[in-house]
Protein backbone atom coordinates (compact mmCIF):
# COMPACT_ATOMS: atom_id res chain seq x y z
CA UNK A 1 0.00 0.00 0.00
CA UNK A 2 0.98 3.43 -0.61
CA UNK A 3 -0.21 6.93 -0.32
CA UNK A 4 0.58 10.38 -1.88
CA UNK A 5 -1.52 13.37 -1.12
CA UNK A 6 -1.64 16.56 -3.09
CA UNK A 7 -2.77 19.42 -0.48
CA UNK A 8 -5.24 22.42 -1.80
CA UNK A 9 -6.51 25.33 -0.59
CA UNK A 10 -9.81 24.14 0.39
CA UNK A 11 -8.99 20.25 -0.26
CA UNK A 12 -6.79 17.95 0.29
CA UNK A 13 -6.88 14.22 -2.38
CA UNK A 14 -5.22 11.16 -1.28
CA UNK A 15 -3.99 9.07 -3.41
CA UNK A 16 -4.14 4.99 -2.75
CA UNK A 17 -2.06 2.56 -4.20
CA UNK A 18 -1.96 -1.06 -3.62
CA UNK A 19 -5.02 -3.68 -1.98
CA UNK A 20 -6.42 -2.85 0.75
CA UNK A 21 -7.40 -5.79 2.26
CA UNK A 22 -6.86 -7.75 5.95
CA UNK A 23 -3.16 -7.53 5.53
CA UNK A 24 -3.07 -3.93 4.81
CA UNK A 25 -6.24 -2.04 6.49
CA UNK A 26 -4.87 -1.42 10.10
CA UNK A 27 -2.05 0.81 8.27
CA UNK A 28 -4.57 2.19 5.58
CA UNK A 29 -6.71 3.34 8.72
CA UNK A 30 -4.20 4.58 10.44
CA UNK A 31 -2.13 6.73 7.84
CA UNK A 32 -6.05 8.03 6.47
CA UNK A 33 -7.09 9.48 9.85
CA UNK A 34 -3.55 10.75 10.68
CA UNK A 35 -3.82 13.04 7.50
CA UNK A 36 -7.39 14.15 7.85
CA UNK A 37 -6.98 15.16 11.38
CA UNK A 38 -4.07 17.35 10.49
CA UNK A 39 -5.75 18.65 7.87
CA UNK A 40 -9.20 19.27 9.86
CA UNK A 41 -10.28 22.77 7.72
CA UNK A 42 -10.05 20.97 4.37
CA UNK A 43 -12.75 18.89 2.60
CA UNK A 44 -11.28 15.21 1.52
CA UNK A 45 -11.08 13.30 -1.82
CA UNK A 46 -9.72 9.88 -2.05
CA UNK A 47 -8.92 8.53 -5.29
CA UNK A 48 -9.16 4.62 -5.74
CA UNK A 49 -7.91 4.51 -9.13
CA UNK A 50 -5.00 2.88 -8.37
CA UNK A 51 -6.34 0.46 -5.87
CA UNK A 52 -7.10 -2.99 -7.32
CA UNK A 53 -8.71 -5.19 -4.38
CA UNK A 54 -10.73 -4.21 -1.46
CA UNK A 55 -11.73 -6.52 0.69
CA UNK A 56 -14.77 -5.99 3.47
CA UNK A 57 -11.69 -4.63 6.08
CA UNK A 58 -11.17 -1.94 3.17
CA UNK A 59 -15.10 -1.31 3.14
CA UNK A 60 -15.02 -0.64 6.60
CA UNK A 61 -12.36 1.77 6.94
CA UNK A 62 -14.56 3.87 4.34
CA UNK A 63 -17.50 4.02 6.49
CA UNK A 64 -15.89 4.35 9.63
CA UNK A 65 -14.18 7.76 8.34
CA UNK A 66 -17.22 8.91 6.98
CA UNK A 67 -18.40 8.22 10.35
CA UNK A 68 -16.00 9.99 12.08
CA UNK A 69 -16.60 13.12 9.85
CA UNK A 70 -20.39 13.40 10.96
CA UNK A 71 -19.46 16.10 13.43
CA UNK A 72 -18.02 18.16 11.67
CA UNK A 73 -17.43 20.52 8.50
CA UNK A 74 -15.06 17.93 6.47
CA UNK A 75 -16.36 16.62 3.01
CA UNK A 76 -15.46 12.99 2.15
CA UNK A 77 -15.68 12.51 -1.30
CA UNK A 78 -14.43 9.13 -3.53
CA UNK A 79 -13.26 9.13 -6.92
CA UNK A 80 -11.95 7.43 -9.97
CA UNK A 81 -12.57 3.87 -8.26
CA UNK A 82 -11.03 0.95 -10.46
CA UNK A 83 -13.77 -1.40 -11.53
CA UNK A 84 -12.83 -4.17 -9.13
CA UNK A 85 -13.06 -2.04 -6.50
CA UNK A 86 -16.47 -0.05 -7.98
CA UNK A 87 -17.88 -3.55 -8.28
CA UNK A 88 -17.26 -4.18 -4.36
CA UNK A 89 -19.04 -1.08 -3.38
CA UNK A 90 -21.71 -1.45 -5.89
CA UNK A 91 -22.34 -5.33 -4.40
CA UNK A 92 -22.47 -4.56 -0.91
CA UNK A 93 -24.39 -1.30 -1.83
CA UNK A 94 -21.42 0.85 0.05
CA UNK A 95 -21.78 2.88 -3.08
CA UNK A 96 -25.17 4.41 -1.60
CA UNK A 97 -23.22 6.05 1.64
CA UNK A 98 -20.82 8.20 -0.09
CA UNK A 99 -20.35 10.82 -3.02
CA UNK A 100 -18.39 9.58 -5.56
CA UNK A 101 -17.04 10.48 -8.89
CA UNK A 102 -15.54 9.16 -11.91
CA UNK A 103 -12.96 11.72 -12.17
CA UNK A 104 -10.49 13.59 -9.42
CA UNK A 105 -11.71 16.75 -11.79
CA UNK A 106 -15.19 16.24 -11.13
CA UNK A 107 -15.13 15.29 -7.34
CA UNK A 108 -13.07 18.87 -6.69
CA UNK A 109 -15.04 20.86 -9.07
CA UNK A 110 -17.11 22.72 -7.01
CA UNK A 111 -14.46 23.49 -4.24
Amino acid sequence: MDLQIKVEDKYLVIYLTGPVDARSAREVEESLERIISYHQDKDIVISLADVRYMSSSGLRIFISLKNNLIDTTQKLRLCALSEPVSRVFDVTRVSELFEIFPTESEAVKDY
